[in-house]
């Protein structure tokens, strides 16, 4: 008796009909058929089903199963429910997902004049490819940006392109110097921006409902540092409130820029003489970064610059941006694989090891789904690594898998599966039917850092 006949015995669901005609679910030939996120846990009999059946199996390829054990996957098959082939030579960005759980990846690849481009592409749920849409030129690629689940924006060489999500039809074009770091949107609260800085020091926020002219701050001079425009500009990012922009460089700067009623550009600014590890991350006005010197510091503004509430000291070298749960926990990842918690406590910090993933892991950002799980990509580049929390609260490695080819960019969640961007051109998604937190996150799923806006009702 299959575990079909089984499950369908079990919950008294089990049609007799010639060829089961009486079964209405989706035909597939393997499970990466099934449509995504919509609790289809195996294909068997040639039909996607939903059952507990595949639960307790062992990890093994073409058997129809992909079961939710914390183990290596490595072989099982079934578990890989995308993989699409966007070019040898194509350097891909994370993707980025609508609610619809369509991909929008920007990649560089060569243009037939021998020169470099930057492309975009849709990958629909089902693998379906539209694109590559020729952006404009450039050499490298910022991870696309959806705004409000309807716009698309592309960084190139001389602005941002803005795209229809449902055709990649274009929408509009923001001419600025060669955008940097990366792109962030407020979301519509209390402006629907988008903000990006660029390569020669200015912070540009344009104004998506087309009511006001795009703004260009011109940094070395509101905040007197003539040498802010030759650091690395890290990520930006927006406040829970969305009343602000949050800009970071390698080099220790930090800015805040304020979005109000009209954009009024940069508010507060602190050159630390640090080294910043990532991007950012806000929780109720607070501002957190991890530091070179083996430290998460927080900082508050005070009128016009920002001070340090506290710091804390990690036992090895951080990697990538940090995260926040939602309930304000600050998450480090360390390079030695140690998964960090960092409470706030005001004027102090309470620093535990919550997790150990095992191995050494690569500057990309780490991914925290509702498990909760901490997701990370190998110091090699060529295994995702994770560890998980059961209901006691305790830790524990779990499901790890390797790569058929070198990852390129930090994994991301969207629809159900894992998706990591790699060497090869491709993109590949592995099943994991869990979430991203409620807060912190992007509503799309698609934010590849992580640290963009929170629910908070301080600046």
């Amino acid at each position: 008796m299959s575990r079909w006949i089984a499950a369908a015995l079990a919950t008294g669901s089990l049609v007799f009909a010639s060829c089961f005609e009486g079964l209405h679910a989706p035909k597939c030939q393997t499970l990466a058929d099934c449509p995504v996120d919509q609790g289809y846990t195996s294909c068997e009999d040639g039909y996607c089903l939903k059952t507990t059946a595949c639960n307790q199996t062992a990890p093994i390829p073409k058997d129809g199963c992909c079961p939710p054990v914390e183990v290596d996957r490595t072989e099982d098959t079934d578990c890989l429910l995308l993989d699409v082939d966007l070019g040898a030579g194509t350097v891909l960005t994370s993707p980025a997902a609508d609610l619809e759980g369509a991909l929008f990846l920007a990649g560089v690849g060569l243009d037939p004049a021998g020169g470099k481009s930057v492309l975009l592409w849709k990958v629909l749920a089902s693998g379906t490819i539209k694109g590559p849409v020729k952006v404009g030129p450039g050499s490298t690629a910022l991870p696309a940006l959806v705004s409000r689940g309807t716009d698309v924006y592309v960084a190139f060489e001389a602005g941002v392109m803005r795209y229809a999500a449902a055709d990649l039809s274009e929408r509009a074009v923001a001419p600025s110097p060669r955008p940097v770091g990366g792109l962030a949107a407020t979301g519509g609260t209390p402006l629907s921006l988008v903000a990006w800085p660029a390569a020669d020091g200015k912070i540009v926020l344009y104004d998506e409902t087309g009511g006001r002219p795009t703004q260009f701050a011109d940094l070395a001079k509101v905040v007197s540092d003539p040498e802010i425009a030759s650091d690395t500009f890290l990520a930006p990012v927006v406040s829970g409130s969305g009343r602000r922009v949050y800009v970071a460089t390698a080099g220790g700067r930090l800015v805040a820029v304020e979005v109000g009623r009209d954009p009024l550009g940069p508010t507060a600014y602190l050159a630390t003489g640090l080294a910043f590890a990532g991007p950012p991350v806000e929780w109720a006005g607070r501002v957190f970064l991890a530091c070179g010197d083996n430290k998460v510091r927080a900082y508050r503004e005070r009128e016009y610059t920002f001070e340090e509430a506290w710091s804390a000291p990690l036992s090895g070298p951080p990697t990538g941006p940090l995260l926040v749960d939602d309930s304000g926990i600050v998450v480090a990842l360390q390079r030695n694989g140690e998964v960090v918690h960092i409470r706030d406590r005001g004027t102090s910090a309470e620093v535990a090891v919550v997790a150990r993933l095992g191995e050494e892991v690569a500057g990309f950002s780490p991914l925290l789904t509702t498990r909760p799980r901490i997701l990370a990509v190998s110091a090699s580049r060529g295994s995702v690594l994770s560890a998980w929390a059961d209901a006691d609260g305790i830790w524990h490695r779990g499901l790890r898998f390797d790569l058929p080819s070198s990852a390129v960019g930090p994994p991301v969640l969207s629809g159900g599966r894992i998706l990591v961007p790699m060497g090869s051109g491709h993109l590949a998604g592995w099943a994991l039917p869990e979430d991203l937190p409620t807060l912190g996150y992007a509503a799309s799923g698609g934010d590849a850092g992580q640290t963009r806006k929170v629910t908070a009702t301080k600046p």
